[in-house]
């Protein structure tokens, strides 16, 4: 097999563990910049590898959320998150774990809306090229 073979090969194919761990990476990266609206470029990388509709969205939606529950989970130990997020939830009305969990949900949604346009986008480009696991 030679080298262009091999990289068609895994560029036309479905990749469920790199997209994952490649999205996962990158939402860690781009969290920093406190641009939310970058997981849906993140959910496109995933959807780029994984290429199946709703198993792309599963994939995003799972890296972006895990990202975010980890930079809580690190806010959490050097500063006052979870007095933020009482603050803030007593402000809309509701309990500040519940705004927690909705605000995970929303960025697992941004993630996985991305990565389902990644992985139509995806089938579209490539057609009749794209190689399908059995």
């Amino acid at each position: 097999m030679s080298i262009v073979t091999g990289i068609k090969e895994f560029f036309y194919s479905e990749k469920i563990f790199v997209g994952f761990i490649i999205s996962f990476v990158l939402a860690l990266c781009l969290e920093i910049t406190g641009i939310y609206l970058l997981m849906l470029l993140v959910g496109g990388v995933a959807g780029f590898f994984v290429k199946k509709g709703w198993l792309s969205f599963i994939i995003g939606f799972m890296s972006v959320a895990l990202a975010w529950g980890i930079y809580f989970i690190f806010f959490a130990f050097i500063g006052p998150l979870g007095e933020f997020f009482e603050l803030i939830g007593s402000i809309i009305g509701i309990s500040g774990v519940i705004l927690m969990i909705l605000s995970l949900i929303i960025g697992g949604l941004l993630g996985g809306v991305g990565a389902l346009v990644g992985a139509y986008t995806t089938q579209l480009i490539l057609g009749d090229k794209y190689i399908r696991k059995s």
